[in-house]
């Protein structure tokens, strides 16, 4: 949540994540998603990214804005920048998995 929080902020998007509506809403996700980085300027994982779409739907159902977002055609759009985005990291390697070591019993 803080991720989105800091690029809204920094690309001075001054509408509260409850306060959007959907289409204004679809378009941030979008772009967010292309643009989003780590602090050493590196793609997010496969997983951080999904986790940052759910976060954001879970704080919208928290704060009383119902929405599936990844169901709902209305954020078609940025679904599909999601995908593709994935697809992309993929193919080209970056999924960014960092497995933890083996745990050995003694």
């Amino acid at each position: 949540m803080f991720v989105y929080i800091d690029w809204c902020y920094e690309r001075n998007i001054a509408t509260p994540l409850v306060e959007m509506n959907t289409t204004e809403l679809d378009g941030n996700l979008a772009r967010f998603y292309v643009e989003a980085r780590t602090k050493k300027g590196e793609e997010y994982s496969r997983s951080a990214l999904l986790g940052f779409r759910n976060s954001i739907e879970r704080h919208l159902n928290n704060n009383g804005v119902t929405l599936k977002i990844s169901k709902n055609p209305v954020f078609q759009r940025s679904n599909k920048i999601l995908d593709a985005k994935l697809r992309i990291n993929r193919r080209a390697g970056k999924e960014n998995v960092q497995h933890k070591p083996v745990i050995q019993a003694t």
